[in-house]
């Protein structure tokens, strides 16, 4: 429109080095002129404006945002395991001991059982001074000590991860006397009732012998009997003695509850001046010189006449056999066969010096052998002769 005055404008801003101060100037010039008519207000041709200006930052400035560094995981090594490292040993052989049993004295920790070429190891423990405690089958019991030390840490030395510090021990044990315990009692085969005052004899394998006897009730108890196999004989006057074998534990404690039966109101054996007679035959297992079972009572009546008659100082157990078989097989079985006999009354107590013990064979039968199977069985016989009777 005609009516409505145009101008240029030009300007600019200044922004000195001072921070926040600036300037502005600008010059208006009226490009087109006005009518006066128009119900205007009247401008003039041109414009000066001048401006100073100073700005305040009511807003602190973000801080910029700084990166954390990454953190750093510091694996710290566990502290070092101490075990204690060992052997268990034969003090005399020097001999490994398998299974030996190692105890802490003291100490509330597990117990150890030695492997079979007689080494240990603890799990971890603490630092110190240690007693253990060993004990083995066949050994006496014993000890030994160790020291586990807790060594000097080197800040600079390298950290081993998992690392075990062992303290090595050597123990030995002494092998222990190869020796048990027997005990028990002696009863009446027929009433029970205890046998007091019984003689007992214990007999090692290496002749060593041992005698005690039974108390008023019939107990006994020996201790330190040698390991291995040992023979009792029992004596008790009234009795038919008894002989028992046993095998004997070490370190072990044994029982035997022995019955001994009264000597028979008939006496089945008599003495006379040339042998002593027996009313039922010493009879042995079919061609062996194996005692019969029903033969033990008696051979243990024949042991307790001898016993008794202390005056008898020789008697001669002579054995006969039948016509069966060939005359050596015959007379070396007789020979076998008086043998076992005077084994039996040795064992019974009957001295040895005694007994002498001849095998005829088939020679001097009784009756003629081929007649009947009785005058087998009469053939087939034991005899005891007194040389000589003082």
């Amino acid at each position: 429109m005609s009516g409505t005055p145009s101008r240029l404008t030009l300007g600019t801003r200044v922004t000195p080095q001072f921070h926040g101060l600036s300037g502005t100037v600008a010059f208006d010039i009226g490009t087109s002129g006005s009518a006066f008519t128009d119900e205007r207000t009247t401008e003039l041709p041109w414009n000066l404006y001048l401006g100073l200006a100073y700005a305040i930052d009511t807003v602190s400035a973000p801080v910029p945002v700084q990166k954390a560094p990454e953190a750093r995981i510091i694996k710290v090594p566990p502290p070092p395991e101490y075990h204690i490292q060992g052997t268990v040993t034969d003090e005399e052989s020097s001999q490994p001991i398998a299974r030996a049993q190692i105890q802490f004295d003291g100490q509330d920790y597990t117990g150890l059982v030695s492997r079979a070429n007689g080494s240990f190891e603890s799990g971890n423990i603490k630092p110190g001074e240690y007693k253990l405690l060993l004990t083995a089958e066949g050994y006496k019991d014993g000890n030994c000590s160790v020291t586990v030390e807790a060594g000097k840490e080197d800040a600079n030395a390298p950290t081993t991860e998992g690392e075990i510090r062992n303290s090595q021990v050597k123990c030995s044990l002494k092998a222990a006397p190869a020796l048990g315990t027997l005990y028990g009692t002696l009863a009446d085969a027929d009433t029970g009732a205890p046998v007091p005052q019984a003689g007992l004899k214990i007999r090692d394998e290496r002749d060593r012998s041992l005698e005690l006897q039974s108390n008023e009730t019939g107990g006994f108890r020996v201790e330190n009997v040698p390991a291995g196999q040992v023979h009792i004989l029992i004596t008790a006057t009234g009795y038919l003695p008894m002989t028992i074998d046993m095998e004997i534990k070490r370190k072990v404690e044994q029982h035997a509850a022995l019955v001994l039966h009264k000597l028979p109101k008939k006496p089945n054996v008599t003495v006379t001046p040339k042998d002593l007679k027996v009313s039922s035959q010493v009879r042995f297992d079919n061609t062996s010189a194996e005692i019969s079972h029903e033969s033990q009572g008696i051979v243990q009546e024949i042991a307790a006449t001898l016993l008794q008659h202390s005056e008898i100082t020789s008697v001669e157990i002579q054995v006969y056999t039948d016509e069966d078989g060939s005359a050596t097989y015959n007379k070396r079985l007789s020979e076998q066969r008086a043998g076992s006999v005077r084994a039996a009354l040795v064992a019974l107590g009957v001295d040895s010096s005694r007994l002498t013990a001849t095998g005829f064979g088939s020679e001097k039968p009784l009756v003629p052998n081929a007649t009947t199977e009785a005058n087998h069985a009469k053939n087939r016989r034991v005899q005891f002769i007194i040389p000589k009777h003082e």
